[in-house]
């Protein structure tokens, strides 16, 4: 279109826009030859601006390449005519551009150089996507010169930078198609301090690398956090946010002037006095926040559990193992009352992920898994064996494609599941546990004990083939158990009743289909019955905004499929909402089981509950009876797994 009216400067930016498309994807030649029209037409209509950029993209498109020459090239073309129309902002993308070329080149002082230069112009103008990247490039530098303190010291800054930042998509580009991934810097401090055997700093730096990616992930969607009292103090916070921003605003309009006048001067002397005002009043609201309601705070930024503080929630009988997948090895920590431990295996974040999913696929053949799970186990549990030997219970922190894995099915040296020596839990992260434990606490003061259930299942949606026949004995049999429970069946199990009536309940059981959705995670959903006022999916946002008091909430039936591995935040999104919405553990599957054992291993769980028995336990008992008198296969009884408060 723009081509046919003749807007060239605009058909130059969309060209910029494909080739940004095409680089984001990989498709290197239909990048080029994007970014090489948008050169010519830019330089025929002489845009200057447009010129800037297309040598910018130009240059990193080279470097992608391994082209260090053409690189520099373009590269330093493009910081000339930054330099020349005062466009600050490209003038800071290029410096860093060309840093990352002189270190390509073996060029120290050059790539050193430029390397500080971008962090002092990020700085100055408040560009923090550039700024981290800058000192994360400067860590990368000085790491690969081993001299680790002045490498940790700028991985910190970067991360501080971050932390800063407003909720974004975890994946950044600075206007261009080049991919820039946050987690990376976590993933590198991670690394440098478990080398240095830093248990207890590394597995914070973890903690927060999960906080971050949270925060990020819910930066995707707007969400109403249950409404009222935090809809108000989020919407204060946010109001501050925006003016930062506004302010950061004009502080770029000042910078891009030809030159600071006197007056200039004067204006930028009071941006920066209202920037640091509207950043105090921000540190006074977090502040304020943290104390008021901590679970609210960590949504919005990252507040990482110390492992001192975590230490204090453990009792003698439990361990927590919390795993984070680096590209080349696999770190491992075990918190116990008494210590805290660090251990790496050789083992890629690749080939971890082959492991799991070739796992996963025999599980759903019905085929013998034993190899696998004692080669599983070798990586994931050995490490830990005397640490773990006098405890009952573990608390299993996953990272990554081991969301997807069944643990409590891996085998030890003498032929044990790892269900058969410990109760199990997993959870999302150690800070999200301790808001468990808290909510477990809230509800035995003030229920006491499970009284109300609401069983909703065999939603109507509008095809035979997503019928579940079982999920009428399910909730029949939760009935049983529990005598005042609410069941509502087929064209009643409505998601505008849920959303009605859920805060009413002590005990929810879901037996519905579910999606999870590995590319937004936040619309993984429910599967209900669609009325007038709803479209029947109730999805992970749309939790956040419940209200409950739920001493569980189980999803028998909302489960992965065994062939489906993403990054894991699919399945910790539906958990984490329901914890957020009030209930401090969730029972989900990994996988499709069949309806029979589904149903058998349901109302043994519930019975088992009512008896006395624990969550972690219950659920146990429920799995370890369909192993011993059903079938041995984990595929029937280990895909159900709880999340949360074990007790």
């Amino acid at each position: 279109m723009a081509q046919d009216a003749g807007d060239s400067l605009n058909e130059a930016t969309i060209l910029k826009n494909i080739g940004n498309i095409h680089a984001k994807q990989s498709a290197w030649d239909s990048a080029r030859t994007a970014y090489k029209k948008a050169l010519t037409i830019d330089s025929l209509i002489q845009a200057k601006r447009g010129l800037g950029y297309d040598f910018r993209n130009l240059g990193l498109f080279y470097l992608q390449e391994g082209k260090k020459r053409e690189a520099l090239s373009y590269l330093k073309q493009g910081l000339r005519v930054s330099l020349e129309i005062h466009d600050r902002r490209n003038e800071a993308a290029c410096l860093l551009g060309l840093a990352r070329v002189f270190q390509k080149m073996s060029s120290a002082d050059s790539a050193v150089t430029y390397g500080n230069r971008a962090v002092l112009l990020s700085q100055a103008l408040e560009i923090p996507d550039i700024r981290w990247q800058a000192y994360e490039f400067l860590g990368d530098f000085w790491s690969a010169q081993d001299s680790l303190a002045r490498a940790l010291n700028l991985y910190r800054r970067a991360i501080r930078v971050i932390e800063r930042q407003r909720a974004q998509i975890r994946v950044e580009r600075f206007q261009s198609g080049f991919l820039t991934d946050k987690m990376g810097v976590y993933a590198k401090i991670i690394d440098l301090l478990v080398r240095q055997k830093k248990a207890r700093e590394s597995f914070e730096f973890a903690e927060r690398a999960k906080s971050r990616s949270f925060i990020d992930l819910l930066g995707n969607r707007k969400i109403n956090f249950r409404g009222g009292a935090d809809a108000a103090q989020l919407a204060r916070g946010n109001a501050i946010q925006n003016q930062i921003q506004r302010w950061q605003s004009v502080l770029m309009q000042i910078f891009q002037k030809s030159a600071l006048t006197p007056a200039l001067k004067d204006s930028l002397a009071r941006v920066r006095a209202e920037l640091d005002s509207l950043r105090a009043a921000y540190s006074d609201f977090l502040n304020q926040l943290r104390v008021n309601n901590p679970e609210l705070a960590s949504m919005i930024t990252v507040e990482p559990l110390r492992a001192a503080d975590l230490q204090k929630v453990l009792d003698d009988s439990t361990a927590l193992l919390a795993y984070y997948s680096l590209p080349r090895k696999l770190i491992l920590w075990v918190v116990r009352n008494d210590t805290v431990a660090v251990f790496q295996k050789k083992l890629s974040s690749r080939k971890l992920k082959n492991l799991v999913r070739l796992f996963r696929e025999d599980l759903q053949k019905i085929l013998p898994v034993k190899n696998q799970s004692r080669r599983l186990y070798r990586y994931l549990i050995r490490p830990a064996g005397n640490l773990i030997a006098n405890r009952s219970q573990l608390i299993l922190v996953p990272h990554g494609v081991l969301h997807y894995l069944p643990f409590g099915a891996l085998i030890d040296g003498k032929g044990r599941t790892l269900l058969e020596r410990f109760k199990l839990a997993n959870a999302p992260s150690g800070t999200v546990f301790k808001f468990c434990l808290q909510k477990g606490d809230h509800f035995r003061r003030t229920k006491k004990i499970v009284r109300k259930a609401l069983a909703i299942g065999n939603p109507d949606l509008g095809n035979p083939k997503y019928d579940l026949p079982f999920a009428g004995k399910e909730a029949e049999s939760l009935k049983r158990t529990f005598s005042e429970t609410s069941v509502f069946l087929g064209k009643q199990a409505t998601e505008t009743r849920v959303k009605r009536i859920i805060h009413n309940f002590d005990l929810v059981l879901f037996s519905t289909h579910g999606e999870y959705d590995p590319v937004n995670p936040l619309f993984s959903a429910l599967l209900l019955t669609p009325d007038s006022l709803n479209d029947g999916r109730l999805e992970s946002w749309e939790i956040f905004g419940l209200r409950m008091n739920v001493f569980l909430v189980t999803m028998s039936a909302c489960e992965t499929g065994l062939g489906k591995i993403g990054g894991g935040d699919e399945i910790i999104g539906l958990s984490r909402s329901f914890i957020y919405a009030g209930t401090p553990a969730v029972v989900a599957s990994l996988w499709k089981v069949d309806d029979l054992t589904t149903a058998v291993i349901m109302k043994r769980f519930h019975r088992y509950l009512h008896s006395g028995f624990s969550r972690a336990e219950a659920l146990r008992k429920a799995q370890n009876y369909v192993r011993r008198y059903i079938h041995a296969s984990p595929y029937y009884w280990a895909a159900f797994y709880l999340t949360g408060d074990p007790r």
